[in-house]
């Protein structure tokens, strides 16, 4: 009989030796936009071309890995990335590198992820028991924080050493590499309810998907923490996913800067993601995620706010990502417990659809408001408004967007305050926690 332990094991080195040479290419290139245009809305417009597809793919992408061997959907979706890093790496190479091209490369790789991320969730839970579903979490949610932080700072400095089509070259390596344990060193067993889906008809296969809809959205508490988790996006892609990497740069004048604050920032989800991984928690998962979710607009979003220098960012940027494997891994729980085996792919994309529909909207809406509104407001502004936002994030170039921290900061504390008060949730979190105490009884 295979090893769970191994398996999972060599599936998790696999993805995290996959996804960390990605992100040191996705982050490389934003810093060569960025260098080209020093606009935050080329930043936004980037981040929108991966998030669009990637919605639009979580509507049929569920269906597709309930259906099919999860090792081959994770294989061709990791070959279409990389082909699209070979295809940037001939144009760079040839000095013919545009935003378009980056943002049509986006474009495919957005859409795979569609399904290799639900497809690694449920090849996570194939490969654990539920006792360990927590601590494979805390493990994604680890590798993920470890890939933020190291991915932004190799990026950061590579691109000003040896320059993005060396970085291109790595990440190419590193597919070879992590698609060579994929295949060879991992067995993802079949669940036994797995429904034989070679005779299934078309129409089956729509019903699948609209199923995953169904099932969330005929459970009321459910849906209120998806959607509470949609909101929580958008928000945070206003700011962190958007405008941050700008904001920086502006009011610290150094790429370098940027780079240490990314480190930080994943530091603190590493942390984060260590204690999920070895503790399993207790308690109500409800209350855990909201908890957390209000620790991080409070201290994380309102101190990126306040902070003029690289001393007051690090300790932001702590409290931003120590609290987000605590946040996944309580969710994942619940919906793990709550889902059967042979639907948790299309509950997991479609739960990734709904959770990451208004991304698009922060993205586009936070790079615009940067540079339409609040920069303006308080660089050359004049008004009663402007001055009182000078007193409070001064005047240089970054203060708008310092602003625009300081608001999701205050809404999103005050939505998590609001959802540890929502009944249905709460109830939700009990339950998981009664049948969890029923466990350790047996």
């Amino acid at each position: 009989m295979y090893n769970i332990k191994k398996n999972f094991i060599n599936f998790w080195l696999s993805q995290l030796l996959s996804q960390l040479g990605s992100a040191v290419t996705s982050y490389a290139l934003t810093l060569w936009v960025y260098s080209k245009s020093n606009l935050a809305f080329d930043i936004s417009i980037l981040s929108f071309c991966s998030f669009v597809p990637y919605i639009i793919g979580s509507f049929i992408a569920g269906t597709f890995i309930d259906r099919y061997n999860k090792k081959y959907i994770i294989f061709i979706v990791d070959t279409l990335a990389v082909i699209g890093t070979i295809f940037t790496l001939l144009l760079i190479s040839l000095n013919q590198l545009t935003v378009i091209f980056i943002s049509i490369i986006n474009i495919v790789i957005g859409f795979a992820n569609a399904f290799q991320i639900p497809a690694v969730t449920v090849v996570t839970e194939r490969l654990n028991t539920s006792e360990n579903y927590t601590k494979a979490s805390g493990m994604l949610s680890f590798s993920d924080a470890l890939i933020f932080s190291f991915s932004s700072a190799i990026a950061t400095i590579l691109y000003k050493t040896i320059g993005i089509e060396y970085i291109l070259i790595i990440d190419i390596v590193t597919y070879f590499l992590a698609n060579i344990i994929l295949i060879f060193f991992i067995n993802i067993p079949r669940d036994i309810n797995e429904f034989n889906y070679e005779e299934e008809s078309f129409f089956n296969f729509i019903k699948d998907t609209k199923e995953g809809f169904s099932f969330i959205f005929s459970n009321k508490a459910l849906f209120k923490i998806i959607f509470s988790m949609c909101l929580m996006n958008f928000f945070s892609h206003i700011t962190y996913e958007n405008i941050l990497p700008a904001m920086i740069i502006s009011r610290s004048n150094s790429e370098y800067i940027l780079g240490i604050v990314n480190i930080f920032i994943g530091i603190g989800g590493i942390l984060g993601g260590f204690i999920v991984s070895i503790r399993k928690l207790k308690g109500n998962m409800a209350y855990t995620m909201y908890f957390f979710l209000g620790i991080t607009f409070l201290f994380g979003d309102l101190s990126m706010a306040f902070g003029r220098n690289l001393y007051s960012w690090i300790p932001a940027a702590i409290f931003a990502s120590f609290p987000i494997p605590f946040i996944i891994a309580s969710q994942r729980s619940i919906i793990y417990t709550h889902v059967p085996k042979n639907k948790q792919g299309r509950i997991f994309a479609t739960k990734n659809a709904i959770q990451h529909c208004l991304i698009p909207v922060g993205i586009l809406l936070g790079g615009y408001l940067a540079d339409n509104i609040f920069e303006p407001l308080i660089v050359y502004g004049n008004s009663d408004f402007g001055k009182f936002l000078f007193n409070l994030f001064g005047a240089t170039h970054g203060a708008g967007m310092a602003t625009m921290f300081f608001i999701t900061g205050i809404l999103g504390f005050l939505f998590s305050i609001y959802m540890l008060t929502n009944k249905d949730v709460i109830k939700l979190g009990n339950i998981l926690l009664l049948q969890i105490v029923a466990k350790d009884f047996v």
